[in-house]
């Protein structure tokens, strides 16, 4: 009895104990450089009901940064676009606007971005297969999508200075704010990284996060909210997030939606 009562004991103690340093701590940053390219894929998975219906929507989009100096020491600009696109049908011809623009932005080791900017909004204009109606209606969603996606293509959160040793953790915040004629929407979003471990150079991070948005509209306003968690991965030496997996529960229009993200960024060349 006395030696399982110890077995118990000692488990207890490892249970509890607290996480082991890691000798000298880490320290992150972003290691862009220019000359380079890089390629993010985002996988998402999305479930929902619609009238007592399961539904699945699957997604894959590919972006590519090309890194160029930037104008101060510890800065770079990044220029990115989506590559990869569908093959084009009737169907969704209308859909594809991510493809027509060119993001671009200054960004510090540090993950600060700044002079976000965006072009190609107005290409369905010189597309002569579609009817001036149509050409007008893909302008103002290209728009409105250039807008939406400028915190999608520049996801990069910004890093604490701090040394970093397991069970420590920072926050990402972020806000946003869209508009057109028609409606706005307002969100802002809390993401918390907890080290876990670093094996052979990789850091390893438990992430948690929420979001709340609201749309206004002449019919009146809507709230959202959202919350994550998963896991992350940061590779030193390359000073870059090279995976991301978060399970997120969204809420909105009185339903919830239940989404697996993934994102894997790689070095090209």
């Amino acid at each position: 009895m006395k030696r399982y009562l110890l077995i118990g004991m000692s488990l207890v103690i490892i249970l509890w104990a607290p996480l082991p340093a890691i000798s000298g701590g880490i320290t992150l940053h972003y290691g862009f450089a220019p000359g380079q390219q890089w390629e993010c894929t985002r996988m998402t998975h999305m479930e929902f009901m619609v009238m007592g219906k399961k539904e699945v929507n699957r997604k894959k989009d590919t972006l590519l940064y090309t890194v160029t100096k930037g104008a101060k020491k510890g800065w770079v600009h990044l220029t990115a676009r989506y590559i990869n696109p569908p093959p084009k049908t009737e169907e969704n011809q209308y859909a594809l606007g991510q493809y027509d623009l060119t993001f671009s932005a200054d960004v510090h080791s540090s993950g600060d971005t700044r002079n976000i900017q965006v072009s190609g909004m107005e290409k369905p204009l010189a597309d002569k297969s579609l009817e001036p109606q149509a050409k007008t209606a893909m302008v103002q969603t290209n728009r409105m999508l250039a807008q939406s996606l400028k915190p999608v293509v520049f996801w990069f959160p910004e890093l604490t200075e701090d040394v970093l040793q397991s069970g420590d953790e920072f926050e990402a915040k972020r806000s946003q704010g869209i508009k057109d004629p028609n409606m706005a929407y307002t969100s802002k979003s809390r993401k918390v990284f907890v080290l876990d471990e670093v094996s052979q150079g990789l850091a390893y991070f438990s992430t948690k996060e929420r979001h709340s948005g609201k749309m206004s509209t002449a019919m009146g306003d809507v709230q959202d909210s959202t919350t994550g968690k998963g896991e992350s991965i940061f590779d030193l030496k390359a000073g870059m997030w090279i995976e991301f997996v978060t399970h997120y529960k969204i809420s909105s229009y009185g339903q919830d939606m239940f989404m697996t993200e993934k994102v894997v960024m790689q070095r090209q060349g």
